[in-house]
């Protein structure tokens, strides 16, 4: 008698918790299927489950056994639990906690689930990216490059990569987006360009390059420190990325008395990474050595205490000599000089502003510092007599 066919009597797709609506993209994808088989070992954990190519079962029940009936020899009703990405994703964000420090460098810690743990996008140094955008074609006539729902908006910072084709181009760099529509767009030099619709020359057509976006104000987020461990699903791992840089539209950013402020920043002898990424990055300036003399003598009531923290990205290391030093933080705000009144014990006058400390970190895998100037302004004293 031939054995009963492989019957699927079930399935439920479970994707999110009930407790967790407000982060349900960034659950494993699950699955839980009953089949009717006609041997216990039907089914292996750690294969894929039918129709299911990207998850892996990690548990089979099959106590259950059905009896046969008249001529109908007996079965098993098993159910497999499995776990995986339901599409032909290479990854899933699973968690992503952001931490806005009051001074210093931004940090974000994500953990990704994936079969590929060892792509370039997850290495040290390497900026946080959207998930590719593949298949990437451009026409030299018209400098349009052609992906459907493409999904870029002008002055998204983004990569190309392509093997042949795209001159004018280079494989591996980034540039600006300039949006035409939701199924074309063109590539520029410099987020100004973008802006302006001044695209790049392509001088040979393209096909099948893969184009991949920065999210939005991650653009100076870059791969610090990385780990990654085996999942009980076979061919899975599960990355625990942390990212350091400056969040925001520009390379660097400024807290005045730990209040964000939206101040430029000068910097007295940095080299910028590159004018592209840096752009509208404010010019390389000298800031003015502290004196005490002339107006500085004013003398001033019970001076507020104030504090500046500037932080950057740099392609060199940092300027450690100025630590301790009077260096007057570029664009510092003025301090006011208070009345006198009533009697008081001590006077204050400005003496300048002082560099406290200065952490830096250099990125692994890329040339790039990430550093913080914290100055504070030091008074000096005189009591009344």
């Amino acid at each position: 008698m031939a054995a009963p066919d492989t019957q699927l009597l079930g399935e439920t797709l479970f994707r999110l918790k009930p407790d967790k609506k407000a982060i349900r993209s960034r659950e494993i994808h699950s699955l839980q299927q009953f089949w009717q088989a006609p041997f216990e070992d039907h089914f292996s954990v750690q294969e894929a489950p039918p129709d299911f190519e990207h998850m892996r079962i990690v548990e089979i029940d099959s106590d259950t056994e059905i009896e046969s009936l008249g001529e109908t020899p007996g079965a098993y009703a098993q159910r497999l639990e499995c776990e995986g990405i339901l599409d032909d994703s290479p990854y899933l964000e699973i968690d992503r906690a952001e931490q806005s420090p009051e001074e210093g460098w931004d940090e974000i810690r994500l953990q990704i689930f994936t079969r590929d743990p060892d792509a370039a996008r997850w290495q040290k140094g390497r900026r946080l990216q959207s998930a590719v955008v593949p298949n990437v074609t451009a026409e030299a006539d018209d400098d349009i490059l052609t992906k459907v729902n493409h999904g870029l908006v002008t002055g998204q910072l983004c990569s190309i990569e392509f093997d042949s084709g795209f001159t004018g181009l280079t494989s591996g760099s980034y540039y600006y987006a300039i949006w035409l529509t939701d199924s074309t767009f063109k590539l520029a030099t410099t987020a100004a360009l973008a802006g302006a619709g001044t695209a790049i020359d392509i001088t040979a057509d393209g096909a099948e390059a893969n184009v991949t976006p920065v999210p939005i104000g991650f653009e100076f987020m870059f791969i610090a420190e990385r780990g990654h461990r085996v999942h009980r699903a076979r061919d899975y791992y599960m990355l625990d990325l942390t990212l350091r840089g400056v969040r925001g539209a520009k390379p660097y950013k400024r807290r005045l008395n730990g209040a964000v402020t939206s101040t430029a920043s000068t910097f007295d002898g940095y080299t910028l990474l590159t004018a592209d990424i840096f752009e509208n990055f404010p010019p390389v300036d000298s800031g003015d050595n502290a004196t005490l003399g002339g107006d500085d003598l004013d003398l001033e009531y019970d001076s507020a205490s104030l504090s500046i923290s500037d932080t950057y990205l740099s392609s060199e290391p940092p300027p450690t000599e100025r630590i301790g030093q009077f260096w007057v933080p570029p664009d510092a705000p003025d301090v006011s000089v208070l009345t006198l009144s009533g009697v008081g014990t001590k006077y204050f006058f400005p003496f300048g502003w002082k560099c406290a400390s200065m952490p830096a970190e250099k990125l692994a895998g890329a040339d790039v510092w990430i550093i913080t100037v914290n100055y504070i302004y030091q008074p000096a004293t005189m009591p009344t007599t």
